[in-house]
Parts: structure tokens; C-alpha cells; sequence
């Protein structure tokens, strides 16, 4: 099974990359932001996440964004997994 994820970051946190990386990271969340355009994060280890360990970290990075103030549907998020996966997704 893939588990790689890559996320764009909102377009309201554009500049705000390393503010997001420290936040999730005091929250012992860590995450790591490309260089690319748009700013994306990618999420995975060696595909040894399974599909219930991506959609916490799906969530939670979501979280983080609107932590912060920015723009993260969770009803999106969780259509996009659900169609992935074709099952309901743990974060419902």
C-alpha cells in the first residue's frame, strides 16, 4: 500500500511554512516542507504507514493549519480518503 501523502499547504499560509513546521513539531507532530512550488508537505515512511496512521496524520496536520488560522476542510479531507480508500475513514 502507497503512504505517501503530499498535501499543498492553503494558499493562506503561504510565507508561514517554518511557523506551521514548529507548531506541529511542539506538538510532537513532525512534519517537513518541501521547497517546490506550491509549498507541499509530504507524509510517509517507507510506505509502512497503514491507511488508519495516514488519516490521523491527515487530520491532525489539518488541525495544525487552523491552529493557525488557515483554511483546512475536514469534510474534504476525509472525501478525498474515503475515495482513496473506498472505506469510511477513522476521522469521521
Amino acid at each position: 500500500m502507497t503512504s505517501l501523502v503530499v498535501l499543498n499547504l492553503p494558499g493562506d499560509m503561504a510565507g508561514r511554512e517554518m511557523e506551521l513546521v514548529q507548531h506541529c513539531r511542539a506538538q510532537n507532530f513532525g512534519i517537513w516542507p518541501t521547497l517546490s512550488a506550491p509549498v507541499q508537505i509530504r507524509i510517509g515512511i517507507l510506505n509502512q504507514l497503514n491507511r488508519r496512521a495516514i488519516e490521523e496524520i491527515a487530520t491532525r496536520f489539518a488541525q495544525a493549519i487552523r491552529d493557525l488560522g488557515g483554511k483546512a476542510n475536514q469534510a474534504d479531507i476525509n472525501d478525498v480518503l474515503h475515495s482513496h480508500y473506498g472505506v469510511a475513514c477513522a476521522a469521521e
